[in-house]
């Protein structure tokens, strides 16, 4: 199967490999597995020498006529980038601006668009270096690893279909700046580790992905010792459940939230290192979690907590010895204390109080003002020695206890 893919209007050739069949349809599925070096190849060149824009479009279902037949072609994958020491699909080629996939409408194709499923293999685009513009069909199912590392992409929409993006795909991605995911997307579950890894990543919104429940570590670092200085805003849907270290040493970031009044999932738990050396975070929503540890270690520039209504959590859960939830206590040097937890001055528990505020969760934060509960004390709530020693103190409200 040749003639299928086009750089603007002209037509060049690529492989294809037939992997299957459906006979009720009379769809084959097919890989695209390589470029023809006197095709596209030698089109981009002449383009590029010409200094026009090289745009790539890849249909992904398409049909050729033998005769009074239709024989209808629906790609499965576009094949991974190496294999072995070979070369394969569009791997290092530096000649494309621009890649859009292309899908045929449902009353051309005679059956929906969505049936047919394609990937994007392992480094298919790996270090096309010029490839700024990315656009993908609703239908494409997963992203492999480095699929498009070292590419110039700037913006991009995950689409519908996508249930799978894997590590290192958009790695090191230097001009990428906002990623968005389309409407109705419930089949992504996960955010992969180093997924946007070393990339200049400002805005990523995920409030469309409604089946997003966990947050793999280090998505937007190298990791751990590194810092990300660009990331600045991240909305996430309220399926969230797990962001393990997401955001550690994200010190640009002054947002994160998502759809309704509180910007984290009713299942989370925000852990031992889950804000770590934010440093520019300036006010977090805390929905119905436990928190867990010490998640608040350098945010300090944290102003306001505000715990969402109907709270039955447990606050400073496995604090360790001696700590508070940012990770420093009165015996520690003073001068770190301060820098470490002097911004915050305000605690808000937005509706009625159930669970516990655990012995050690906010001892010596110095600067704290405002304690304010303002539904009531339910039976059962528990305040353990948690205010220790706040000695800017100055309002402590409550609206009533059980």
């Amino acid at each position: 199967v040749g003639a299928t893919v086009k750089i603007d209007d002209k037509i060049g050739l690529v492989t294809y490999r037939v992997t299957g069949w459906n006979s009720t349809y009379d769809f084959y599925t097919v890989s695209i597995t390589g470029l023809d070096a006197d095709g596209l190849d030698a089109l981009a060149k002449a383009k590029k020498d010409a200094k026009e824009k090289v745009t790539l479009n890849i249909p992904v279902s398409f049909y050729e006529k033998f005769g009074e037949d239709r024989y209808y072609y629906a790609v499965t994958e576009i094949a991974k980038g190496l294999d072995g020491t070979t070369k394969q699909s569009f791997y290092g080629y530096t000649e494309i601006d621009a890649l859009t996939f292309i899908q045929k409408p449902e009353g051309e194709l005679g059956v929906s668009p969505s049936k047919f499923k394609y990937t994007v293999g392992e480094k298919a685009f790996y270090g096309c270096t010029n490839m700024k513009t990315l656009k993908f069909t609703e239908n494409c199912s997963a992203i492999g690893s480095y699929a498009f590392q070292n590419t110039a992409i700037k913006d991009f929409q995950i689409p519908k279909g996508c249930s799978d993006i894997k590590e290192y795909a958009f790695y090191n991605c230097k001009k990428l700046d906002k990623v968005d995911v389309e409407a109705d997307n419930v089949v992504l579950t996960e955010l992969k580790t180093h997924v946007f890894g070393n990339s200049s990543l400002q805005t990523l919104d995920l409030s469309n992905a409604s089946g997003l429940k966990k947050l793999g570590a280090e998505p937007f670092m190298y990791n751990l010792s590194t810092v990300n200085d660009v990331l600045k805003t991240v909305k996430l849907p309220a399926a969230v459940e797990n962001i393990s270290t997401a955001f550690k040493n994200c010190t640009a970031l002054t947002n994160v939230y998502a759809l309704g009044d509180t910007n984290l999932g009713a299942g989370t738990q925000i852990t031992f290192e889950a804000f770590n050396g934010c440093r520019s975070l300036t006010r977090l929503d805390i929905p119905n979690c436990d928190v867990i540890g010490t998640p608040f270690v350098g945010c300090e520039s944290l102003d306001t907590i505000t715990f969402k209504a109907g709270y039955n959590k447990i606050i400073a859960k496995n604090l360790g010895a001696g700590k508070n939830v940012f990770g420093t206590t009165l015996l520690s040097d003073p001068d770190y204390n301060a820098k470490a937890q002097g911004a915050l001055k305000n605690i808000v528990f937005k509706g009625a109080m159930r669970g516990t505020i655990n012995a050690g969760a906010f001892v010596g934060v110095k600067g704290l003002e405002k304690v304010e509960f303002q539904g009531v004390l339910e039976q059962g709530a528990t305040i353990d020695a948690a205010f220790t020693d706040v000695t800017s103190l100055k309002t402590l409200t409550f609206k009533g206890v059980k």
